[in-house]
């Protein structure tokens, strides 16, 4: 039975969900679409919330990933991570996934006025 929960508990990392969203995805899109999303996440997500089991993921873990982005002045980036991740949160609700995801996307929607704000240079990061 721990073998089990180890399992499942691996199977629903971030990184295991989001690569199998990929995967389900890649055949409506072109190699070079996919090689994009695939690094967006590769060097924006994986680093910090990667290993993390999906269920886990917050506010507290999302928000920084969209702040680096807007602190460089990769707005749009910081767009596409955010809509991407919100995309792979609905995609784990859709296929069961642990439960406390549907927060999370709510969060990760209201990131989405955080980064408007940013970009109309409405806000002051402090660090």
């Amino acid at each position: 039975m721990a073998k089990l929960k180890a399992r499942t508990a691996a199977d629903a990392s971030f990184k295991n969900v989001a690569e199998e969203w990929l995967d389900v995805r890649a055949k409506g899109w072109t190699k070079k679409q996919l090689d994009k999303e695939r690094a967006r996440l590769k060097n924006h997500a994986y680093p910090w919330i990667g290993r993390l089991p999906i269920a886990d993921i917050g506010v507290i873990e999302i928000r920084p990933l969209l702040l680096r982005l807007v602190k460089r002045d990769c707005i749009e980036q910081a767009y596409r991570l955010r809509e991407q991740l919100s995309r792979i949160f609905r995609f784990a609700v859709a296929t069961e996934r642990p439960n406390g995801i549907r927060h999370t996307i709510c969060a990760i929607r209201c990131q989405q006025m955080l980064v408007s704000c940013a970009g109309a240079g409405c806000l002051q990061f402090a660090q």
